[in-house]
C-alpha cells in the first residue's frame, strides 16, 4: 500500500536511520537506508538540517540534531514514568490496604493509566478511562492548582462532570481544595465529595513539570489521624522515588544543552 504522506514517511525513515547509526551515517548509506534518490534525500536533509533535527559532525556524518535529541530524551523520561507505575501501585495498595491509581496528565485530560484494586477497597475509575471532571477528584485539584488562572478557567468551563455532576463542590469549596493542593503539595477530599469514599492524591513531577498523580481511594470517610498521616507519607515517598528515577535523564539533558 502506498504511503498516504510519502514526504513524512521519508523524513521518518531518514531520522530512524540516523538514530540507529548511533555514531553517524554517510550520505550514500543514508540514501540506501531511506530508499531515496540523491536529489530527494538532499531535499529532505535540507529541511531537517534547517529545523535542527539533523546535523553534521566533524567527519561530515549525519547525526541527531538538538531537536531530535530532545525528543529522544522526552521519550526516555516518559518510558521511565510508564515503567514506574506497577511497583509503586503494588506497594501502596499492599501497605495502605486500599485501591491505588496512577493518573497521567496530558493536554488537560486526566487518564487512568494503571491501578491496583484492593480486595477490601473500592473499584475507582477504569484503566484507560479519560476524564475532564476536574472538580470531582483530588488529582483534578492538583491539575487545577498547577494551572495558571486563564487555563484553570478554561478547564472549569469545559469540565465534563457527567453522572457525578450532583457531587460537584460549590465554587467556594472548590477554591479551598485547589488552594490546599497548591499549599500542601497533596490533595485530600476528606470524604466530602463522593458518598462513603475518601480519596487522596500527590503530584508526580518530570523535572518541574506536573506529569501525573498517584492517588488512593478508601471506603469510609472517618479515619484515625496517624493512619491518614501514614498515607500521606507513603504517597509522597513513592512520588519522590519516581522523580529520582527521572532525574538522571533530566540532568543529562541539561549537561548537553
Amino acid at each position: 500500500m502506498a504511503a498516504s504522506a510519502p514526504g513524512l514517511s521519508s523524513g521518518l525513515r531518514i531520522m530512524e536511520a540516523i538514530v540507529e547509526s548511533e555514531s553517524g551515517i554517510g550520505f550514500n548509506q543514508l540514501k540506501a537506508a531511506a530508499g531515496l534518490s540523491a536529489a530527494s534525500l538532499n531535499r529532505y536533509l535540507q529541511v531537517l538540517l534547517e529545523q535542527q533535527y539533523v546535523e553534521k559532525d566533524a567527519n561530515q556524518q549525519y547525526v541527531a540534531g538538538p531537536m531530535l535529541f530532545a525528543l529522544m530524551q522526552r521519550a526516555e523520561r516518559h518510558h521511565g514514568l510508564r515503567g514506574a507505575s506497577g511497583p509503586v501501585l503494588d506497594r501502596i495498595s499492599r501497605e495502605a490496604g486500599c485501591t491505588a491509581l496512577w493518573i497521567d496528565f496530558r493536554h488537560g485530560r486526566m487518564i487512568c493509566r494503571d491501578k491496583r484494586v484492593h480486595p477490601e477497597g473500592v473499584a475507582m475509575q477504569q484503566t484507560g478511562e479519560i476524564r475532564t471532571d476536574y472538580p470531582l477528584h483530588p488529582w483534578g485539584f492538583l491539575l487545577l492548582a498547577h494551572a495558571d488562572e486563564a487555563r484553570r478557567r478554561l478547564y472549569l468551563e469545559h469540565a465534563e462532570d457527567g453522572a457525578l455532576a450532583p457531587y460537584r463542590p460549590d465554587a467556594a469549596a472548590l477554591d479551598q481544595y485547589i488552594a490546599d493542593a497548591a499549599k500542601r503539595g497533596l490533595a485530600d477530599d476528606q470524604g466530602a465529595i463522593l458518598p462513603h469514599i475518601r480519596r487522596i492524591a500527590v503530584p508526580v513531577y518530570d523535572g518541574e513539570r506536573l506529569a501525573a498523580a498517584i492517588g488512593v481511594g478508601m471506603p469510609g470517610t472517618s479515619f484515625d489521624a496517624p493512619f491518614i498521616h501514614r498515607i500521606y507519607e507513603l504517597l509522597q515517598d513513592e512520588a519522590a522515588q519516581v522523580r529520582k528515577l527521572l532525574q538522571p535523564a533530566i540532568q543529562e539533558g541539561r549537561g548537553e544543552s
